[in-house]
């Protein structure tokens, strides 16, 4: 059953057109940073771009930096992401651990459950492990004659991470890349990801990612999300939402999911309903 204001907007605007341009640049050896304001839906967009690209004849390295807690998670995060790149294939990605880490005590943990994935022993040298994994989308690529895409999301975090020499590490090994594309979601990353186009100039596209959802197609998605729900609303009270919402994704989302939770039924939505719902938010 449809649960109303859980649909991924993101999704339309990548249909637009979006994801042809994009797939067009990474092609061309570019990279994007498209930054997001906090509850702008960053995840969302992460979410519905990874399912364009995994659709697409490259290899995705889809990597979540919210969760990272320093460069040795941050390693394991990425042998994990290039393992699913690979969909499992244990002799590709045997055959990548011996040639990116010969001297590290990495094993293919095999779960019942969930997919296969790169363990590593803890107390190595982090930073060597993490520029050694870092060209892991490299020789995938190389090794089946595809380009890869990284898909960082949560970039912002990924100073904060590292470190500064772990940074310059990054920085290093992104700039010396032929056939791999780095794509990055988040707030503030447009300094930290213009460093790595190096010498090409334009090399990296930064995009606002409002840009991706403007105000037209976000009331329109208020009003869709309300008729799926078989509710009424009238007119005057879409903008008032995505205004209550200062047009953040995830706020209307939020919004408006409690505007049902409160609305008791028997006509249409009104201001009052509208009220209950932002006094309902504030209490919790």
């Amino acid at each position: 059953m449809y649960k109303p204001f859980t649909k991924n907007i993101f999704e339309a605007a990548l249909r637009s057109g979006t994801a042809s341009e994009i797939l067009k640049g990474l092609n061309e050896n570019l990279h994007y940073a498209f930054e997001f304001q906090p509850g702008a839906g960053e995840a969302d967009f992460a979410q519905a771009l990874a399912e364009v690209l995994r659709s697409e004849p490259l290899i995705l390295l889809h990597v979540d930096l919210d969760m990272v807690t320093g460069p040795e998670h941050l390693a394991k995060t990425i042998s994990r992401a290039a393992v699913g790149g690979f969909s499992g294939d244990i002799k590709k990605i045997g055959s990548m651990l011996k040639k990116l880490i010969p001297t590290v005590g990495a094993k293919i943990v095999m779960g019942k459950t969930e997919t296969p994935y790169i363990d590593f022993e803890y107390g190595t040298d982090a930073m060597k492990l993490l520029g050694n994994l870092l060209n892991a989308p490299e020789m995938m690529g190389m090794e089946v004659d595809r380009r890869s895409v990284i898909l960082w999301k949560g970039f912002g975090r990924i100073k904060g991470i590292l470190g500064d020499e772990g940074l310059r590490i990054f920085i290093e090994k992104t700039r010396g890349h032929a056939i791999t594309s780095h794509v990055m979601t988040g707030n503030g990353i447009a300094a930290v990801a213009g460093k790595i186009q190096g010498r090409m100039q334009n090399q990296v596209r930064v995009i606002d990612a409002s840009s991706l959802t403007p105000k037209n197609s976000v009331l329109d998605y208020i009003r869709s999300e309300f008729q799926s729900a078989k509710l009424d609303i009238p007119e005057k009270l879409v903008p008032e939402i995505h205004e209550l919402a200062d047009g953040l994704i995830e706020q209307i989302q939020r919004l408006g999911k409690s505007i049902l939770q409160v609305y008791s039924g028997g006509g249409r939505l009104t201001a009052d309903t509208l009220d209950a719902a932002v006094e309902k938010i504030t209490r919790n």
